[in-house]
Parts: structure tokens; sequence; C-alpha cells
């Protein structure tokens, strides 16, 4: 085919930086047309050579149907062009045929053309057509059946060289084809008289002269037959060109007369396709074989035969089902003979000598052209292993509960199952006992001490070097540890990987594995057990958390429990006082005057109610809390009172106390005559007339409602994170600002029932982290998720508040990118709803990169930030001051602060002043005085230079 003229134009296959597509790059230089259709005819792509012939430019042809184009495709082929299209559409084999084609300025080439189906995903989608101009090839043809035999033969072969020889031992060139030059760069009249051999390549001189002579000796009989002869043998050597590079040529030879025909192909570009495919398949790291339709090995790879035991050459010729095991070969060969049949690719996966492989069997034709598979198997056991790993962390997480120290115990249990050694386990030390004791232990060996003097232990060193990351011992073989370590010495451990469990900022234990062999550990292993580890850290933080909440309603719990004996003692004593004199109407009015004071004088809140629900009882801290007088309350139901949010939960709490249900405390929410709702958490108890009747319900406590200003101004749409190991601080501003007239989402994850305990005097939704469902609350269990169920609560609420707690759930099943995306996505549906985010995170579960991730997106509580804040040392004295004054529930005043420290008005107001401008403490105005206390800032302050 002549070189069609080409845009100049950058071929599309090369990038800016000068990089080639090779796939692209083949398409656009061949000179051969190509063109791609869709399935309805249309032209969907087209090659640099396609336009040239057409004449018509890309955007002319792109989107058009082929046979519409004008001129170029003869009209009266167009229904074989159809039929043609139609079969290979349906996967039909199709033959190449001829057809005129047209350029746009009316000259015809001849074409030879051939379809081929294009699939994806095993379904056909798109043609490609290639088209070949044999217009030479025509006309050449027609030629030589003009002028005889002679030259027929050389007409059916013009793609390739073709030459005409003299017959003898140094043949001299009588004749090239005009291809010689195309390929190998030499005009037909410059070869003419030339002797062949100096051409070839020196070391295949003698190989073709040795042939050549054995030919000529024959008497004539040809080395390379004819078509219809018997023999037919094939000649490769090099062959130089104009340039001095060597071309690989396959011949072959036929007398024609007296004269050798030479006809030759090159197939130096296939000779390196073939070594570069025969160096991918050896390289590749899946083991590979080509097996015959008959079960026979036609060719295997070496990553095969390693795989197999087997060399190479045994293998070739070997029948499959002698190399492998019966249960292996019977499902490999049902997956052989599926693609055989149906055409299509199979997959298969099997066991071998505790080996997984993953097998893929492609239906190909071999080189004799016969039907045969292709098999590209891979190990997957690695894969295998660590999927098993993966789903045992899982069914590890899923299946903790609330109990901490039960949790470190299957975290343990898991980690041993997963990571296997002699033995793992989770050393806690304990200071005040002075010991190192095991709370979880796998694969406990015999005589193990449970309790031991930490001096000399591995674990114990790794929690007094106090510091973040993995301790990692290959071998203990000439370690101090040989000596010192009861363990190593007694169970001949040799090997140790350990985290340190870190609590507040302090390590606290070690969580390690131990082998009685050396070991080199894999990442794979140190990340698994980095990451149980800390899985044992936030057990340990739950731990301390359920302490510290249960310790403190343990404390609460008696103190109103104190106040109501107390109570109920003084009560007892004036009945029997009344009872045992009888006094006189004055006598029983001065006795109830004096209880009245007694109610009255009470700091604590007291309220009963009688047995129709009415209020009998409202001392003045109530009239204090609320600014409803007696009056206004005494002898009403609650149920008609504004003054109770909650009046029927307070009358199902009534009940419940009349029936002998323990309640540990109420929290009952009252609005005020302002409208500001008060949070008061009380101990309900029966009061009982002569001894037996009950004649309601005393309920005493303390108000509970933290102050806004405590913690700064909140602004709506914005986001404010929370740095805390615990999340106490964080669940009594949500309330706080529930109670307020916001509505709460709590996010988080832990126990249901003490999460519900939580939430009894305020109407905030809670969701749980969990891949469970639980009946009282919703779950998610994804990003997705969590960011569909925050934009639902925030779209639905006129002054919406989120708490996301537990931030370590989600970086343990997330990577931190995609928290962050999720973090961004959520801020800005909090601005867009004008809605408030408060996010709690745990400093010791990040890195100092992450958390800078995060403060860049989420602004501290104006509470927490302290950075800017500078006191001298007198006004740092009155803020510490004020602090302990307020922890002892004594009420700071001015006049309490200028007798401290001895300073006049002015300078007390002065000091207040510059204290309250820094946002450290607030006043508050109770009747004509004013009391002082001290912020979550100042209270943060404090605390930071005490650690200082």
């Amino acid at each position: 085919m002549k070189d069609k003229k080409q845009p100049k134009e950058k071929l599309k296959s090369q990038s800016s930086d000068g990089s080639v597509d090779e796939k692209e790059l083949l398409f656009q230089i061949t000179n051969d047309l190509m063109l791609y259709l869709d399935l309805r005819g249309r032209i969907t792509k087209i090659n640099r050579a396609g336009i040239a012939f057409s004449g018509f430019s890309e955007d002319e042809m792109i989107g058009q149907l082929f046979w519409k184009i004008p001129g170029v495709f003869s009209k009266r082929n167009i229904p074989k062009y159809l039929k043609v299209l139609k079969n290979t559409i349906r996967g039909e084999p199709t033959e190449s045929f001829l057809s005129e084609l047209h350029e746009k300025s009316g000259k015809k080439h001849i074409m030879e053309f051939s379809t081929f189906p294009i699939k994806e995903n095993r379904k056909i989608t798109s043609i490609l057509v290639v088209g070949k101009d044999i217009t030479e090839q025509k006309e050449s043809e027609n030629k030589l059946h003009e002028t005889g035999e002679k030259y027929r033969l050389i007409t059916e072969n013009t793609s390739d060289l073709i030459s005409l020889t003299t017959f003898t031992l140094n043949p001299t060139y009588t004749y090239a084809s005009p291809s010689h030059e195309k390929i190998v760069g030499y005009a037909p009249e410059n070869l003419i008289g030339k002797p062949c051999f100096d051409l070839v390549h020196p070391d295949d001189k003698r190989k073709l002269f040795s042939l050549l002579r054995k030919y000529i000796g024959a008497g004539g009989k040809k080395f390379l037959t004819e078509k219809g002869s018997d023999v037919s043998e094939t000649i490769q050597y090099r062959f130089k060109d104009k340039s001095g590079n060597w071309h690989y040529l396959e011949s072959t030879v036929d007398i024609a007369g007296s004269e050798l025909l030479i006809i030759s192909k090159d197939f130096t570009e296939r000779r390196r396709i073939e070594e570069n495919y025969k160096i991918l398949v050896n390289s590749s790291p899946d083991a590979l074989m080509i097996v015959a339709e008959n079960g026979k090995i036609l060719s295997v790879n070496p990553n095969m035969a390693r795989g197999l035991g087997i060399s190479i050459k045994e293998l070739i010729g070997k029948n499959t089902h002698k190399i492998l095991s019966k249960e292996v070969c019977e499902k490999r060969t049902i997956a052989g003979r599926k693609a055989l049949e149906t055409g299509e690719i199979q997959e298969n996966e099997d066991e071998r000598d505790g080996k997984y492989f993953h097998s893929i069997f492609v239906p190909i034709l071999t080189s004799d052209g016969k039907k045969g598979v292709q098999v590209i198997a891979r190990d997957i056991t690695k894969r295998k292993n660590i999927e098993e790993k993966i789903s045992k962390l899982n069914e590890c997480f899923l299946s903790l509960g609330s109990d901490a120290r039960k949790n470190i115990e299957i975290i343990v249990n898991a980690a041993g199952e997963i990571l296997g050694g002699a033995c793992l386990l989770y050393h806690r030390l304990e200071k005040e006992r002075g010991l190192l004791c095991t709370w979880g232990i796998w694969n406990e060996p015999e005589g193990y001490k449970p309790e031991d003097d930490p001096e000399g232990h591995i674990g114990y060193d790794v929690i007094r070097r106090n510091k973040a990351g993995v301790v990692i011992i290959e071998d203990l073989s000439g370690t101090k540890y040989e000596k010192i370590d009861p363990n190593v010495k007694k169970y001949k451990l040799k090997s140790y990987l350990g985290y340190p469990i870190r609590l507040k900022g302090e390590a606290v234990g070690s969580f390690c594995l131990c082998g009685v062999k050396k070991r080199e550990f894999t990442q794979d292993e140190i990340k698994i057990m980095g990451m149980l580890a800390q899985a044992v850290a936030n057990e340990e933080e739950r731990k301390l958390a359920q302490d510290e909440l249960q310790k403190a309603h343990d404390e609460l719990e008696e103190r109103i429990t104190e106040r109501t004996t107390e109570l109920s003692r003084t009560n007892e004593v004036l009945q029997i006082e009344i009872t045992e004199h009888n006094k006189s109407e004055e006598e029983i009015k001065r006795t109830k005057d004096y209880l009245d004071n007694v109610i009255d004088s009470a700091s604590e809140f007291m309220l009963v109610v009688d047995m129709n629900y009415k209020v009998s009882t409202w001392n003045k801290t109530a009239e204090r809390l609320t600014g409803y007088k007696k009056r206004e309350v005494l002898r009403r139901s609650i149920n008609s009172l504004d003054v109770f949010l909650n009046s029927k939960n307070l009358q199902d709490d009534i009940k419940n106390i009349q029936n002998g249900v323990k309640i540990s405390f109420n929290e009952l929410i009252l609005r005020s005559k302002t409208g500001a709702k008060k949070l008061v958490r009380a101990s309900g108890s029966i009061v009982m007339e002569s001894g037996t009747n009950q004649t309601g319900v005393l309920f005493v406590g303390e108000e509970i409602t933290q102050d806004s200003e405590m913690r700064g101004k909140l602004l709506q749409g914005n986001s404010y994170l929370i740095v805390d190991k615990s999340n106490t601080s964080a669940l009594n501003l949500l309330v706080d600002l529930s109670v307020s007239g916001s509505d709460g989402l709590f996010i988080t994850r832990g126990n249901p029932n003490v999460i519900q305990s939580m939430f009894q005097a305020v109407d905030a939704k809670v969701i749980m982290f969990s891949r469970d469902r639980y009946e009282e609350f919703e779950n998610v269990s994804s990003l997705g998720e969590l960011t569909a169920k925050i934009k639902e609560f925030v779209a639905k609420k006129s002054k919406p508040v989120v708490l996301i707690d537990r931030v370590d759930y989600l970086l343990t099943n997330f990577s931190f990118e995609a928290f962050v995306k999720s973090l961004y996505e959520i801020n800005n549906i909090i601005s867009t709803h004008n809605a408030i985010l408060l996010m709690r995170v745990n400093s010791d579960i990040l890195n100092a990169s992450q958390l800078a991730f995060i403060e860049e997106e989420v602004k501290p509580l104006p509470s927490q930030r302290i950075d800017a804040v500078e006191l001298d040392d007198q006004v740092y004295g009155v803020l510490i001051f004020i602090d302990k004054q307020n922890r002892n529930n004594v009420l700071v005043s001015f006049k309490k602060i200028s007798q401290e420290f001895s300073i006049s008005k002015v300078t007390t107001a002065k000091r207040l002043n510059m204290l309250d401008d820094r946002g450290l403490i607030f006043i508050k105005k109770q009747g004509k005085s004013k009391t002082v206390h001290i912020s979550d800032k100042g209270k943060l302050l404090l605390s930071g230079r005490e650690a200082v």
C-alpha cells in the first residue's frame, strides 16, 4: 500500500511530557485504514490513514453512519457491508472481503476489509474495521497474469519481499520487487547483479550456503516446495538493510525456470514482540500454562514450574492429571472445558498443599490453530490469611459490650488467635498494690503467675519508658531480659512485640505478644497489634469514665439520702412531739412554722406533691430558682403549672416511688417566670402520716444547670472542638443547651442503658456507632450514614445541636483521610442549617498532624482558648481563691474578696473586671448582691498552670 500523506499535527498518543501510549501510537501510525463503529454503524473513531484515504476531516466523519458518507463507499456493496456488520455484532465469524473505496477527490482504491468485535465485560460494545489498500497488488496481479506463470507467483505475494536470483552457489539478484525499497531501503535497480550473500549476516551464511548446496546437489529438487508440494520448509536469517540495521527474514525458495524465486517475509517486529512476550511471561509473578484440548501441557513459564516443583522440560507434553491432585485436577478440568465450550473466560479458586490459588482459564487458539486454554494461576494465600484476620478483627470489635474488663479479655484472646505465638497478654501496673497484674491472657502457660513484682519484666520497662510506639525484640538471646525477666527465663522466650497502653497521657500497662522462637514480625502483624492495643486503651478509658460516673452518682445519692434522712428525722421528731404532748393550736402552729422555717432555710430545692398530684410544699430555694411564689403553686396540680416542663415524667416517678420502686435520683426540668429552663437533680421519698398512711412524695435536690457563661458564647452555624479525655463536660454542655431550648443529637458508642439514663430529663435524640441495631436507638456504621443522619436531623429542627463522641470508632474503622472528608461535608451542613456541632476528641488517640487537620476545620470552645491569656500574680491569686470557694459550694461576693485580700472596693472591682473581660469568671446577680463564679476557661487556665 502506498504511503498516504497524513496530517503533521502531534499524535494523540503523545502526552505533554513526550511519553507515548503504545496502543494509540500503533493505531495512528499504521498505513492501513482503521476505524471503530458503534453497534448502529456510526463512526466513533478513525485513524490518520482513514482520514487520508477518505479526504474528509475527522469532524466530518465522527458520528456519521459509515455507508452514508458521500461517495466514499460503493453503494452497490452497502448490503454486503451491513450483512458483515450484523454478523460481527452477533459474534459470528466473518471473512475478509474486497470493496472499492473512493477519496473525496474521486480517486478509487481497492481495499481488503476485516471486522473484529470489541468486548467489554464479555459483551460486544463496538466494531473495529481494518482496511488494507491492495490496489497495487491487484494491478500487479493483472499484469503478471498477462505475462504468464513465471510472474504469477510474484503477484500473489506483492506485500512480501520477492526476488529472482541465479541458480548457483553464489546467487546474484536478477529481479527485486518494489517492496524492497519500503522494507529494507534498497531500490530494486540497486540490487540487480548484487550477490545475495553480501547482505546476509556472517553467522547465517554457512547455514544458508550448506542448504543451498544440498538443494543443488539433490538434482534440482526444491528445498522449499511450491503449493501442492508434499514438503514445505522455511529458512530464517538476518538481512542487512541500507542503513546497516539487521532484519529477520523468513524465506521460501522455488525454482522458476533457470532461476530461483525467493519470497521473504520480514518478521523483525513479530520477533521483537515474541521476545518481549516471552520476557513478560517468564518474569510474571503469576504461574502461566497453555494446555491443549486433550489436557496436554504445551507451554509453561518458570513460575509455574517452580510452583509445581517440576522442570519446564519435564512438564511439556505431560497431561495435567499426572501432576495435580485428583480433586484439584477435577475442578480445573471442569473450568477449562467450560471455557472451551462457551468461549468465555472462567475463574476458579482451590487449595493445594496448604496454599490457596485463584486460576483464570482463557480460551485461545494454539500456534497450530487448535483450541486450547491459557491458565493463569495466582497464589492468594497471603490475601486469604489477611481476609481471615480482618474477619476475626471484625468479630472481636462487634462482640464488645459494656464491661471494660471483659472486653479487654475478648481483645486479648482475639489477638492471640489472629497473631499466634507462645502467649499474648495485657500487663496492668497497679501502683497502689505495687504489682504487675495480668488483666487478660491468651494461651496461659502452666505455672504462670498473674500477679508479680514488676521489676525485671519487659512489660514494666515498656510502661516506665512512658513513650508511645511499638517495642520489638525479634531475638531475646543475649539481651538483659534473658537474665532478669522471670518469664523469659522460665518459659525460654525468644521474641517480644509490645505496645504501651496509655491513660490520660501516662502509660499504665503493656499489650504484648511473646514467642519461644526468633521471629521477624511483619508490618501487617505490627499494624494489627497496634490496632488491638488502641482498642485496649479505649476500654481503659471506658472503665475510667464508668468508674468516675458511678462515683459521682454514689456521692450525689449519699448527699441527698443524708439530707432526706435529716429532714425525715426532723419531721418524725416534730410528729412525736405533737402526738405526745398534744399541745395547743398555738404550739402546733409554732411547730409548723418551725418546720416551714427549716424547709425554707434549706439551700436545697424542696417540693412535696400530695396523693392528688398537687403541690403541698414549695420552699424559698424553689421560689428563688423559678421566680414563682408559694401562693402561685400551692394546692395546684403539677399538670396545670407552667413551671413543670416534664410533668408527665414527674407523675410517673411519683407513682413508682409510691409503689416502692427505688430511683437513685430524678431530673426535673423547671421553667422560670422569665422563661429560663432550670435542671434540678433530686431524690424522692415517701411522706408518711402516723407512720402508716402515705400523704405524698418529697423531692429534695440541687440545681445542676450549668451557666452558659462558664463556657463562653456558642454561635449558631459553627463547629466546636472539645479536646477532653472524658465525655462528662461535653455531655453536660449538651444537656444544658437542650434544657435551654436547643434540639440535641448525641452520637456515641457505649452501654445503651447508661446512655439512656443520661437523658432522662431532656428530650435529646441518641444515635449509636454500631453495626448492631437497638430497639431504643438508631445506629450508624459508616461515614455516609453519619453524614445523612446529621443532615436529616438539622434540617428538621429550629435550634439543632449535634455532639459527636467516640471519634476513635470512626478512626478505627475508616481511614483518617476519609474521616476528614466527611468532617468537611458535615461542617458545611452545620453552617448551611445554622446549627451547632460539638465534637469531642481524645488527644491520646491522634497524632499531632491529625489533630492539626481537625483544628483547621473545627474551632475550639471559647472556654478552651487560653493561649493569649496573661495575668499578673495578684489577679491570678484572686482567680485561685474564687475556684477554691466554688469547689466548696461557698458563694463568693465582692465583699468577701475585698476582705480576703485586704483591698478596696475599687481595686476589687478592677481585678474582677479584668478576669471577666478575659472570660475566666462570670458574675451573677442574687437579689441585690452579686456572686462571682469561675468559668470553664478559668478552670482550664488553672489546670494548665498546675501542670506546668
